[in-house]
């Protein structure tokens, strides 16, 4: 089993529902729309350097043009998963978003507690740049 946690507003950590993983879900790591912040984490925890482009408001892709394949992965994993985005920790967690290989949570997140994390998630990444302080209303539609 293995836990997997969100970062909360105000510092806190939130615990996400526990999922039996069976590390087969590379083939759905694609495009993730992420903050900058998300980016510079990803790069730091994998080693990695990502083009970025831009997506939508203050997300961007690091996903190459043309491309569906997440460049963050190295041999099938993902090499930054300690501060994978937080969609990809959504990832299986909510039934809209759930594992092709039937992993499934301890618990299913209901739409609008995914929808929280992504709101306290983007306000707790930089508070310090006004354009990435609310998840915009499209993205919590998403999941």
């Amino acid at each position: 089993m293995v836990a997997r946690r969100a970062v909360a507003g105000g510092g806190g950590v939130m615990v996400l529902p526990r999922l039996d993983c069976k590390k087969l879900c590379q083939d759905s790591c694609g495009p993730v729309p992420m903050t900058h912040q998300e980016v510079a984490e990803l790069q730091g925890a994998s080693g990695m350097t990502f083009d970025i482009r831009p997506f939508f408001g203050d997300r961007v892709l690091i996903t190459p043009e043309g491309s569906l394949d997440c460049p963050a992965l190295k041999d099938g994993l993902c090499a930054g998963y300690d501060k994978r985005p937080v969609l990809c920790r959504l990832f299986g967690m909510v039934k809209k978003m759930r594992c092709p290989h039937g992993c499934e949570p301890s618990r299913w997140l209901t739409d609008v507690e995914a929808g929280e994390i992504l709101d306290r998630e983007s306000r707790s990444i930089d508070v310090s740049r006004s354009d990435t302080c609310r998840t915009p209303g499209w993205l919590v539609g998403v999941v």
